[in-house]
């Protein structure tokens, strides 16, 4: 009778420590699968010192996994039962998939909810980090100095009048354009756009935004300057006159600038010096 009962009580003890060991190696193919996540997401972020160490890790973990039996039977008979506890708590399995979230997927959701389609696309990518960036203090030099010498000699009555509109996402480099002229010469002068809540009679400036680039609006001599000194850095092209209802309503002649969607520079690295 008494060997009955072992015999029955050795296979609920092989089937326990084989449920104990399934367990296990579960948990730490969670923790590993974390840790290969947290290496792809610092990764594609360009931080690859990072990822790389998050991924060696993630795989040391899933070692540890696969041979548990082998680990277990050489380490502390109580560090293994901690391990087994941690391991068999709901908690701890929520605790490793409440940090995936916090870290990777929740600054993705908070983007999702608090941002327009817009302004997403301007958050991250090559293309908003090309529109993003400025010019090369070189290269501002030289343009200041070519616009100056260029802008000065021009025939007949300064100030050149000047409108400058820009899709969003190159906002930055609009500003750009108009620093230009400030650092190079006093005959051209900034006009800002209309007040359209007040006067809604006022003439639009209407984006294209179908067409990247710097796009020069008036066939005149200033747009011929800017065409052939900012021909280098951006992709620049040129349109027919302004409206003639622009030129009533502010009393002169003016060049409409137009930055439009998308990278307006010439290549990825153009004028960063």
């Amino acid at each position: 009778m008494a060997e009955e009962l072992e015999e029955e009580e050795q296979p609920r003890a092989t089937g326990a420590a084989d449920s104990d060991r399934r367990i296990v190696a579960r948990f730490l193919d969670l923790v590993a699968a974390a840790f290969v996540a947290l290496a792809v997401a610092t990764g594609s972020g360009g931080e690859y010192g990072r990822a790389t160490t998050a991924f060696l890790i993630g795989f040391g973990v899933f070692l540890c996994g696969i041979f548990w039996d082998r680990i277990r039977s050489v380490i502390d008979p109580g560090l293994t039962g901690s391990i087994l506890r941690v391991a068999s708590d709901a908690r701890s399995w929520l605790t490793i998939l409440f940090i995936v979230f916090s870290y990777i997927a929740a600054p993705s959701f908070v983007t999702r909810i608090t941002h327009s389609p817009e302004e997403r696309e301007g958050i991250g990518g090559v293309n908003a980090k090309i529109n993003q960036k400025s010019l090369g203090p070189q290269t501002v030099s030289k343009m200041v100095a070519e616009l100056k010498e260029s802008i000065d000699r021009l025939p007949g009555m300064p100030p050149w009048h000047v409108v400058i509109t820009t899709a969003k996402e190159n906002e930055k480099v609009a500003h750009d354009l108009q620093s230009l002229f400030t650092l190079s010469t006093k005959n051209v002068a900034i006009v800002p756009l209309p007040d359209y809540d007040r006067d809604i009679d006022a003439p639009k400036f209407v984006q294209n935004n179908q067409i990247s680039g710097v796009i020069l609006h008036g066939r005149n001599q200033l747009s011929d300057v800017l065409k052939k000194v900012w021909g280098n850095c951006f992709t620049v092209r040129q349109a027919s006159d302004v409206s003639p209802n622009v030129t009533q309503y502010y009393g002169f002649v003016l060049t409409w600038i137009e930055v439009g969607p998308e990278s307006p520079w010439r290549t990825p690295d153009a004028c960063s010096d």
